[in-house]
């Protein structure tokens, strides 16, 4: 039974101070006129009454996201070939501004064409019979590659890129990522108001998000993609778990890790309702199926298991020849033909991660996410002024900007997550500072060029000290810690650039001596040569490569004396 509920006064009462006099008359359950009746027997005004029980009814109102028999049939048929052809998925970063721009576009097009809409509304009513159980894999497969086929439809030149949570896991903390800019999928925090898919809207109002706050809210790190890949039957790597007792079993499973990445963002993308609202949520579940693409490769490579039959035993009630909501194929046929629609290009990978946006970590080998903060940066630090991001390229204005934190009603929980770890949202700052201090108070850690030199010399013949013509004939043994360099060129040549203290070569420069420390700056007016000398040791060539010539440069002051 429905009633009128009189919260039309309310509503017109706050309209006409903002917007002139708007009446607006709403239909409510009876749950919701029979609150307003209890409210009027306690000592508080008429309004709040009313206002308490339209925000409740607010709270729990669930929109219409039923599809038209006409919406469902475009759905129905999946090709063998998709008819926009082969595409390549890359990581989201590796883009250029170019390809990345069209990518937005595409996404958007389809925003405003309600496709957006009407797939999340498939997968608001596939849910039930497509989660925690042995279809997951294959009909996300079969929804990814379909939904590309849209974007291809706006744009053919593009495709659907993944997003390795990795590069963000490996950060001080994952909220200071560049992912959360303006460049790319814009704030992560209340609704969105930034980036390219600012102000969208869904079902039950503005696209909404609450990153690092989760209680069940954690990104895959490399440790558990790596352990992922131990497995061999998808038996493994899907629910329901074989031995539910087994805390560690979970760890292997796909969908659980994907789960802790969707709660990681929170918001809409941490309810299954809503969470194909957001972009973000086909890069995620990209990097899921190229996860599972790797697998299915290690499968023919290493286990001898055909993956097009490789359908798991435990099923959890999705089985192999159940048709897949939505799509009127069978569930098993989601590892067969789809798979060759696309391929995808690898995971950025040091030393060259393939972005301005990312940066290696040469003590762990494996690349990073840059952080977005002006204010504790390791990764600008880390990499260098040269890898080609700099302070510069810190998006301008707020960390986070003003937007509104309106918290909705969770419909589809994502239980079956990993917790939390200790990094959050409010600790974002002080982790970056932490991590920063921690890389300035760390070991000198020689270089490669160090490690090369030593290697390549274990004795070196020193110069020859001498205020006119090397005189003295008396040899003195230099350490590491001294300005000796090498090059591998024996034709570049170095040069003084300004008489104080500095000097570069033709490609490097870096070796500018530090003010008021180290005889390099014991006479800081002195003007400085550079005498060279064929190293005799190993008869004036290098030992791993005996071909090359190395030469030996020392620093000169301009009165003869040897720095």
């Amino acid at each position: 039974m429905e009633t009128t509920f009189s919260v039309i006064l309310v509503l017109s009462a706050i309209a006409m101070v903002s917007f002139g006099h708007t009446e607006v008359c709403l239909k409510v359950p009876h749950s919701t006129d029979q609150c307003y009746a209890d409210a009027k027997k306690h000592p508080i005004s008429s309004q709040a009454a009313q206002m308490d029980c339209l925000q409740r009814l607010m709270w729990i109102y669930e929109p219409d996201q039923n599809l038209t028999v006409n919406e469902l049939l475009t759905f129905n048929t999946v090709p063998n070939v998709p008819k926009s052809g082969f595409r390549i998925r890359r990581e989201y970063r590796t883009l250029t501004i170019h390809e990345r721009d069209r990518l937005h576009r595409a996404f958007n097009i389809l925003y405003e064409r309600k496709v957006i809409q009407k797939f999340a509304h498939l997968y608001y009513l596939a849910y039930q019979t497509t989660h925690e159980g042995a279809s997951f894999l294959p009909w996300h497969r079969t929804f990814l590659a379909i939904f590309e086929e849209e974007l291809r439809k706006v744009d053919p030149t593009v495709s659907l890129p993944f997003i390795d949570v990795t590069l963000e896991e490996a950060m001080d903390n994952p909220v200071n990522s560049m992912l959360w800019s303006d460049l790319f999928l814009g704030n992560g925090l209340g609704d969105v108001v930034t980036g390219p898919f600012a102000n969208w809207r869904t079902d039950r109002g503005n696209l909404y998000r609450e990153y690092g706050t989760h209680l069940r809210g954690k990104l895959q790190s490399k440790k558990m993609m790596n352990k992922v890949q131990q497995a061999c039957r998808n038996d493994e790597i899907s629910y329901p778990l074989r031995d539910p007792l087994d805390i560690n079993e979970e760890e292997y499973v796909l969908e659980y890790h994907n789960y802790g990445s969707l709660n990681w963002v929170g918001g809409d993308m941490a309810d299954g309702a809503f969470a194909p609202y957001d972009p973000a949520f086909y890069f995620f579940l990209a990097f899921v199926d190229y996860q599972w693409e790797l697998f299915r490769e290690k499968q023919i490579r290493l286990c001898g298991v055909n993956p097009i039959t490789d359908y798991p035993i435990f099923t959890g009630g999705q089985e192999a020849n159940d048709l897949m909501f939505g799509f009127g194929i069978k569930n098993i046929d989601g590892l067969g033909s789809i798979a060759n629609w696309y391929a995808y290009e690898e995971a950025p990978k040091c030393p060259d991660c393939g972005s301005q946006y990312l940066y290696c970590d040469k003590v762990l080998m494996r690349c990073v996410s840059h952080s977005r903060r002006a204010d504790f940066n390791v990764g600008i630090t880390i990499a260098g002024p040269y890898s080609g991001f700099g302070v510069a390229d810190i998006p301008k204005g707020p960390f986070e900007p003003t937007s509104d934190l309106v918290p909705k009603r969770t419909l589809m929980k994502l239980q079956l997550a990993p917790l939390r770890d200790v990094r959050s949202r409010e600790s974002a700052q002080l982790d970056a500072r932490k991590a920063l201090y921690a890389w300035m108070q760390r070991p000198s850690v020689p270089s490669q060029r160090t490690v090369n030199r030593r290697r390549g010399r274990q004795n070196i013949s020193a110069g020859r000290r001498n205020s006119n013509s090397w005189q003295q004939g008396q040899a003195r043994q230099f350490s590491f810690t001294t300005r000796w360099m090498e090059k591998i060129d024996s034709q570049n040549t170095m040069r003084n650039t300004n008489g104080q203290n500095s000097f570069v070569t033709d490609n490097y420069s870096g070796f500018a001596p530090k003010a008021n420390k180290g005889p390099f700056n014991s006479n800081p007016n002195s003007n400085y040569n550079i005498q060279t000398e064929t190293n005799v040791n190993n008869g004036g060539l290098n030992r791993r490569n005996p071909n090359i010539a190395v030469r030996k440069y020392v620093i000169i002051n301009g009165d003869n004396s040897m720095e």
